[in-house]
């Protein structure tokens, strides 16, 4: 009886999987003994598929992003060209003008997006 309490005696589950101290089950050495690359294609996708997840995720953001940039560039223009026909020496300029420049600017920065 004075052995019993020395000795470890894993459950089945942490023969399979391992407790965590340093000490790894079974299942840790399924790739490294297996011929078959079923297991080790199943990570990659696996893996894979979780990047492409993280890359969408990161795409959606940007473009999110990018919308809310340009609304609040067309509000500060807009905001801009009413101060410019409100001021008396910058009254002459046409507002079709300033606009034209901008939709000529915008259409120059999307296209090297």
């Amino acid at each position: 009886m004075g052995l019993k309490t020395v000795y470890s005696k894993p459950t089945p589950a942490q023969l399979l999987e391992g407790n965590g101290n340093k000490v790894l089950g079974y299942i840790h050495g399924i790739d490294a003994l297996t011929i078959n690359e079923e297991n080790r294609l199943k990570a990659k996708v696996k893996n894979l598929t979780e990047r492409q997840s993280e890359i969408m995720l990161i795409k959606v953001k940007h473009e999110k992003e990018m919308k809310t940039m340009r609304e609040e560039m067309h509000q500060n223009f807009s905001h801009l060209i009413s101060m410019i026909q409100q001021n008396p020496l910058l009254n002459n300029i046409k507002s079709e003008v300033l606009s034209n420049k901008v939709v000529e600017k915008r259409q120059i920065s999307r296209d090297q997006e």
